[in-house]
């Protein structure tokens, strides 16, 4: 698509059959590192009453946040797009941007050197200082493009982070909305993925329930099966032709050791910023939770613990939850809990989300709204 079609009308409809427009903007970091946006309004920019930056996961995200890679049938899956559509149709500007890795990694592929580069160098010494200078430059565009308008986030999986990282250091943000929340630092989600998500395959081949898989389970029709019998030389450590759960868990952690994509510089940042249940606790905005039930890479009972502090102990009125049935870690439907394969997000899912954002973000800062 040209920058000239970029800006013309897109297909999306708005509130009373008005169409959305498309404008692209450059959007400055805090270190004039330039990212290219979007932004999608019924409208004129300057009569929007309501705007919602999107905030999105880990890995190198475009503006679309697109997850074929990792999608059935490496089929299209613009995660943001389709979100954005719905928020459009619930009367929301909505705000969308380049992740900083994402426009690393295109300028890299163009030009392989690139990867040595000041500009490379300086965000893997500190990546998430630059992730959330960035969502904090984009609420500060949104303010400018848009001055009439009440400000929101919302953040998909690492971007939940992210989202209530910047919202606690920028009073201008009247809520965030939070898709795939998970509320331990990231070594903890990282850790608990690699190491104890993959035990339900294990269990499931282990007929026996011996907590050991002999040379039978070993050759069950089922890819976890298949996979660990072309890696049984290296991962069957006493040489026994079987494979104990021990020495399962074992070969999961090799991986983070090996290639830890969070390693020491975010982690050390991460421990300069305030722990996410501090900062819902201390946070005057309205936060709203959007979570799948068969989340399987940030799962419900992150979500469901903030909710369980917040009835017994906090009994703050700004915080809401929403949760989805069948849906993952994108409001994708799953077969489920241990299908890792995502799926288009469910359009109803989506309509519902927008609206629960239309019912709890305020129009015009209605203080009532950030107790």
């Amino acid at each position: 698509m040209t920058d000239i079609v970029c800006l013309l009308l897109a297909l999306a409809a708005a509130p009373g059959g008005r169409s959305v427009e498309s404008s692209a903007f450059v959007l400055r970091g805090f270190d004039d590192f330039e990212l290219d946006g979007r932004i999608e309004a019924s409208g004129p920019l300057a009569d929007q009453e309501r705007a919602v930056v999107l905030v999105h996961g880990s890995g190198a995200q475009s503006m679309d946040s697109d997850f074929a890679a990792v999608t059935q049938g490496g089929e299209p899956n613009p995660f943001f797009v389709d979100l954005g559509a719905a928020l459009n149709a619930a009367g929301f500007a909505v705000v969308r941007y380049h992740k900083r890795s994402y426009v690393l990694q295109q300028r890299a592929q163009r030009d392989p050197a690139y990867a040595q580069s000041d500009e490379v160098r300086a965000f893997q010494e500190d990546p998430l200082l630059a992730l959330v200078e960035d969502a904090k430059a984009c609420v500060d565009h949104a303010r400018g493009a848009m001055p009439g308008a009440e400000l929101f986030l919302l953040g998909h999986s690492q971007g939940t982070y992210i989202a209530l990282q910047a919202a606690h250091e920028k009073p201008e943000v009247s809520g965030v909305a939070l898709i795939g929340f998970a509320n331990t630092p990231m070594s903890f989600l990282h850790f608990e993925q690699l190491v104890y998500r993959s035990l339900r395959g294990f269990r499931a081949l282990d007929r026996d329930q011996s907590e050991t898989l002999d040379a039978t389970e070993l050759e069950a029709d089922a890819p976890l099966a298949a996979s660990l019998r072309a890696q049984l030389a290296f991962l069957d450590s006493d040489a026994d032709g079987a494979l104990t759960r021990l020495e399962f868990q074992a070969a999961s952690l090799t991986a983070l050791i090996h290639s830890d994509p969070f390693g020491g510089a975010y982690l050390r940042r991460e421990a300069s910023y305030p722990r996410i249940p501090e900062v819902l606790r201390a946070a005057r905005f309205e936060v709203v939770f959007l979570q799948g039930l068969l989340d399987n890479q940030t799962a419900a009972y992150h979500a469901k613990a903030i909710e369980l502090v917040n009835r017994v102990q906090w009994r703050k009125q700004n915080l809401h939850f929403a949760y989805f049935e069948g849906l993952g870690h994108a409001l994708d439907p799953r077969d489920d809990y241990d299908d890792l394969v995502y799926r288009r997000a469910d359009p109803d899912a989506l309509a519902r989300a927008a609206s629960l954002l239309d019912e709890h973000f305020p129009r015009g800062g209605d203080d009532e709204h950030k107790k």
